[in-house]
C-alpha cells in the first residue's frame, strides 16, 4: 500500500506542467523600430516607430502619419490591430525582437520590430 501510495504521488508531481505565462511578452509603456514591406515585390522595408502604453494602445508614427490602435500578447504571440484597418500578427523572438505578417490595404506582407 505504501509503495502504491509513493507511486501516486510521484506520477502526480511528474505530470503537473508549470503554466506558461499568459501576460505574454511585455510590451507596456515600450518603444520599438518597427520594420514592414506590405508588397512582396518591394525590395526594401519601410521603417516607423511603435510606441505602446500601459492599456494596450499603440501608436505606429509612420513617415507621413501616425496610425493609432490596440495591441493584444499572450504568451509570445502579439496582435496589433490599427484604425485604418492593418492587422500585424507576429510572436516575440526574443525580449526585445518580435517578427510576424501583416495585412494591409488588400495587401500581405513581412515585419519585424526592435525594441528601443
Amino acid at each position: 500500500m505504501r509503495v502504491l501510495f509513493i507511486s501516486v504521488i510521484i506520477l502526480s508531481l511528474i505530470s503537473c506542467k508549470k503554466e506558461k505565462n499568459a501576460k505574454g511578452i511585455s510590451l507596456s509603456n515600450t518603444n520599438w523600430e518597427l520594420h514592414f514591406k506590405n508588397n512582396s515585390t518591394f525590395s526594401f522595408y519601410a521603417q516607423s516607430r511603435l510606441v505602446f502604453d500601459g492599456n494596450n494602445h499603440v501608436n505606429n508614427f509612420r513617415f507621413s502619419d501616425t496610425l493609432s490602435g490596440t495591441w493584444n500578447a499572450v504568451g509570445d504571440a502579439v496582435t496589433l490591430q490599427f484604425t485604418n484597418g492593418d492587422t500585424y500578427n507576429g510572436k516575440a523572438i526574443t525580449a526585445d525582437s518580435l517578427s510576424g505578417t501583416l495585412t494591409a490595404y488588400g495587401s500581405s506582407g513581412l515585419w519585424y520590430a526592435i525594441k528601443k
